[in-house]
């Protein structure tokens, strides 16, 4: 290893936010009943975990309590992020270690890895040997990725159970399965953090940027690969099951016109902002695959005379495409999964969700692309344009809420999870199906929790444009005027007639996590375990949650909300 004697300083330019110097102060001392030396650090994307895991390695280093560090990362790009920003800091980190090495250099203080890299049975036991024989600290930046299978979870505990010290790291904090993941610590199967910095704390104290969720409505038409001719929107509701994933495809094709129409709009907000203070601001695409990518990038070209830069696995030099958007000043960037947790591009502003992924898992690291803010700019908010299809509006209302990873039983002939349903998905994309015409039309904008109708946003435009506030994003300045009152909240659909109810059991699935919420709340609140909570509950001559009625279910919302507004009272 390096030298403790040459060690450098800390930069005296590089100063710590409020939450991380809290947080560093909270390390000595973690809040889960864990063994010493584990910390669980939860904060919302862009907030500065990076910054914060290294002024601790420095930390560490310094005072001589490590002699070396492993860092396990999702991506092989995120290795070298990792190494690049550690190096500033005079830290040296190897993102390209192998063990094909005799062993590691003494030049590092460290490697970086994949959780992949790590499942390799050569790479656990050395890895094990070295933190079995050195003072070591292992990040896991994104550790939920490392309950994506039960190998994994095993190697990754064969290779570190032995290090002195761990930090997790997660901005996205749950699954959408039942895997649990290694080193979290678990009470009554919710996971918990020791230190948490979540997405409405970012926003208060204006770490993180507001997003716009501006969705789109259309009719599509198919022919499905049972033969049959079908016309229908996003609100519509379908016979089978594969006609919903048809009918997005229809949507998503390129020689369409609702992704035509939704990337003109895209682009034309992007001008918007360029023309701003925010000059060289970005825009990002997701995609299904390569093919779908490279056809996205030609309708760009075709649209707006710019040129996109793709990022796919299969193309070598993909990190390299990433880096180079990330610096220089093109307005597109095409990908498929590989701009993901981590990938940090301040400058992007605009996304457009034109992937069928359909996990919130994967709905969160998408937002978590677009919300870091750049220094010294008047007006920060980021929009992000996606179909009106009802599951990824559930989880644009729900992207303030604390999630955590939660492990229960799950009725499957009920509920899908959302993995499933991303299976699903995928097993149709690619059936025989004929897609024949599609159209876009803006539907309702999600802001704040609020949804804001077309005819409210063309009133709220048209006020700002009247009042010289045109510079401010129409769903902003809508949800000013409606909390002044000029602008009333209106849930009907545009043509006066109310939106069809939902089915019984999404009712009474929406109404299970917003229980299981406040009583998450409420426990932190009075350190009741959630056991109790909901035994008191039972006693009071309340169902069990997982056989409630749908008033029932009501009741105990109201009966938790009134014990949180009456706690120390």
């Amino acid at each position: 290893m390096p030298s403790y004697s040459n060690f450098p300083s800390w930069p005296q330019n590089l100063k710590l936010r409020d939450w991380q110097e809290n947080a560093l102060a909270e390390w000595e001392t973690p809040s889960t009943p864990t063994e010493q030396g584990r910390f669980t650090l939860v904060a919302t994307p862009g907030a500065g975990k990076t910054l914060f895991s290294l002024r601790l390695v420095h930390q560490l280093i310094e005072s001589r309590r490590i002699e070396f560090v492993v860092i396990v990362c999702p991506t092989t790009h995120l290795k070298k992020q990792w190494a690049e920003k550690a190096h500033r800091v005079g830290i040296d980190i190897d993102p390209d270690w192998s063990n094909t090495d005799a062993s590691i250099s003494d030049e590092f203080w460290g490697i970086a890895m994949t959780y992949q890299g790590v499942a390799s049975e050569l790479n656990t036991t050395i890895l094990r040997r070295y933190c079995s024989r050195k003072k070591t600290l292992v990040i896991f930046d994104e550790i939920h990725h490392a309950g994506e299978g039960k190998t994994w979870g095993d190697s990754i505990q064969q290779a570190f159970d032995s290090a002195r010290y761990k930090l997790l790291l997660s901005g996205t904090p749950f699954r959408s399965d039942n895997h649990k993941i290694p080193y979290v610590y678990y009470d009554d199967n919710y996971s918990f953090a020791d230190f948490r910095y979540d997405y409405p704390d970012a926003l208060r104290d204006g770490v993180c940027r507001p997003v716009f969720f501006p969705s789109y409505e259309g009719r599509m038409e198919w022919v499905s690969k049972d033969g049959q001719q079908i016309s229908a929107t996003f609100s519509d509701q379908l016979e089978e099951e594969h006609q919903a994933s048809e009918r997005l495809r229809t949507a998503l094709n390129p020689s369409g016109e609702w992704l035509r129409e939704v990337i003109q709009e895209a682009h034309k907000t992007l001008q918007q902002i360029r023309s701003s203070d925010h000059k060289n601001a970005g825009g990002l695409v997701l995609a299904i695959d390569q093919a779908h990518a490279r056809a996205i990038a030609d309708l760009i070209k075709e649209l707006t005379g710019e040129t996109a830069i793709i990022a796919v696995s299969d193309e070598p030099d993909a990190s390299q495409n990433i880096e180079r958007f990330a610096n220089n000043n093109n307005y597109w960037i095409v990908a498929v999964r590989m701009v993901s947790e981590g990938v940090d591009i301040p400058r992007l502003r605009i996304l457009v969700y034109a992937t069928n992924v359909a996990t919130e898992l994967f709905f969160r690291q998408a937002v978590g692309r677009v919300i870091r803010v750049v220094p010294n700019l008047e007006e920060q908010s980021a929009s992000m344009y996606m179909p009106a299809e009802d599951l990824l509006l559930q989880y644009a209302r729900r992207i303030k809420e604390q999630r955590d990873h939660v492990i229960e039983e799950i009725d499957t002939d009920i509920e899908l999870s959302n993995e499933a349903i991303e299976e699903k998905v995928k097993e149709y994309f690619d059936s025989a199906y004929t897609p024949i015409s599609s159209e876009a039309q803006r539907d309702n904008v999600i802001f704040e929790q609020e949804e804001f109708s077309p005819e409210e946003l063309d009133r709220a435009e048209e006020y700002a444009k009247n009042l010289g506030y045109g510079t401010l994003p129409t769903p902003l300045f809508a949800k000013i005027l409606r909390d002044f009152g000029v602008l009333q909240s209106n849930q009907s659909a545009s043509d006066g007639s109310q939106k069809p109810k939902k089915p019984l059991y999404k009712r009474k699935k929406d109404l299970r996590t917003k229980v299981s919420t406040l009583v998450r709340k409420y426990a932190y609140m009075t350190n009741i375990p959630f056991n109790e909570i909901h035994t008191e509950w039972l006693k009071s001559g309340g169902s069990p949650q997982s056989k409630a009625s749908e008033e029932e279910l009501v009741r105990k919302r109201a009966w938790i909300i009134k014990k949180i507004e009456n706690y120390g009272k």
